[in-house]
């Protein structure tokens, strides 16, 4: 394990002492003797393709309190059933 954090910070130490190619920019950077863990220069968050409505939310919100609903539902059935198996037993 250790002789891969070594050559982990060789790679990274050569990295930040190489030149950068022509026209190169880059998205992190790299702090001297990895003396800490990379850092974004700016934010590179992209651009939403698809913008969502307030209606998506709701129906989301929605969607996921009722995913929960479905436990008690399941104990419910299993309850009921036992009962008319139980009642059917009976009569």
């Amino acid at each position: 394990m250790s002789e891969l954090v070594v050559a982990m910070a060789a790679l990274l130490t050569m990295q930040a002492s190489a030149p950068a190619p022509a026209g190169f920019r880059s998205e992190w950077s790299i702090p001297p003797a990895c003396s800490r863990p990379l850092v974004p220069l700016a934010d590179t968050t992209r651009p939403r393709a698809i913008e969502h409505g307030a209606g998506y939310y709701t129906r989301l919100k929605i969607h996921r309190i009722g995913s929960y609903l479905v436990y008690p539902l399941f104990v419910a059935q299993a309850v009921a059933g036992n009962q008319i198996i139980k009642d059917s037993k009976a009569a």
